[in-house]
């Protein structure tokens, strides 16, 4: 089973209307599509489907009395940069809890024998992946600098979810496999 561990993210009327925005500059973009925005905690890959229940007691110490919160949406960027883009996303500020999940699930996991993420940890939404820029001006530059300071939503962050990502030609198709609450905030 190919896994991951994630925070999803609505897709709301700001985010609609940057998407929109930068779908219409040139290029071969795969966007994501709007029920898959997330930010990844930690990808596993492929995992035997003997190991789901022990990642599962992982993820399950890794969320255990840490609290619900409220991050926002701000900014759009690009790895490595908006120069050359191969990756587009939504930044995001307040993002103390996804910092703290994305640890400790990191430090459970590794203690299962899971290999530690090299990256440090970036809290983003992927809007989507580019193939190849086109046009003589580098649109994805020009779109960002008008939505970089523009807050694009709250987002309560109150669960995590081990998903398993199937490839298609279509683009991957994701299937909840457990969900973690968090702990209410008083």
């Amino acid at each position: 089973m190919r896994l991951f561990i994630a925070v999803k993210i609505p897709f709301g009327p700001s985010l609609r209307e940057l998407a929109e925005e930068l779908k219409a500059c040139p290029g071969r973009v795969k966007w994501v599509e709007e029920e898959n925005f997330h930010v990844t905690l930690k990808f596993l890959g492929e995992v035997p489907e003997a190991l789901v229940d022990t990642v599962d007691r992982g993820i399950k110490e890794a969320v255990e009395g840490v609290p619900s919160s409220v991050v926002v949406l701000r900014g759009v960027g690009a790895f490595p940069n908006l120069r050359r883009p191969r990756v587009i996303w939504v930044g995001m500020d307040s993002a103390d809890v996804l910092r703290e999940l994305q640890r400790r699930v990191e430090s459970s996991l590794t203690k299962l024998g899971f290999e530690r993420e090299k990256k440090p940890f970036h809290p983003h939404v992927t809007l989507g992946r580019v193939k190849r820029l086109e046009g003589g001006t580098n649109c994805f530059e020009e779109v960002s600098s008008r939505w970089e300071e523009e807050v694009l939503g709250e987002v309560t962050v109150d669960r995590v979810y081990l998903i398993e990502s199937t490839l298609t030609p279509r683009g991957p198709l994701y299937t909840v496999i457990y969900t973690y609450p968090l702990e209410k905030r008083e």
